[in-house]
């Protein structure tokens, strides 16, 4: 779910694990941040970040799809900035063949 602007703050109905403050960064800190972050989690943590930047919209997203090992659990663009919650994944390198 993508909200825009003059949509109301959703409050996500899942538990945040930490949280990633990210405003004031200029890209590509708030994605090189988050990917930080997410290293220090374990698999199925929530990370909530929240940036300024409008880099950040396109990058995490287009990371997390990448990633092709986490989820992006919800992305909300409102008044205060850029909202997303990823949940951290399995490493690639740990599953079995």
């Amino acid at each position: 779910m993508q909200s825009t602007p003059a949509q109301a703050a959703f409050t996500p109905a899942f538990s945040v694990d930490h949280t990633l403050d990210a405003r004031g960064l200029v890209c590509p800190l708030p994605l090189l941040k988050t990917k930080h972050c997410l290293l220090q989690l374990e698999v199925g943590q929530v990370l909530y970040v929240l940036a300024e930047d409008t880099g950040a919209w396109t990058d995490i997203p287009a990371f997390v799809r990448h990633s092709q090992q986490h989820t992006l659990l919800d992305a909300q663009h409102t008044a205060t900035g850029y909202h997303f919650w990823i949940r951290k994944g399995e490493s690639l390198f740990s599953r079995s063949v």
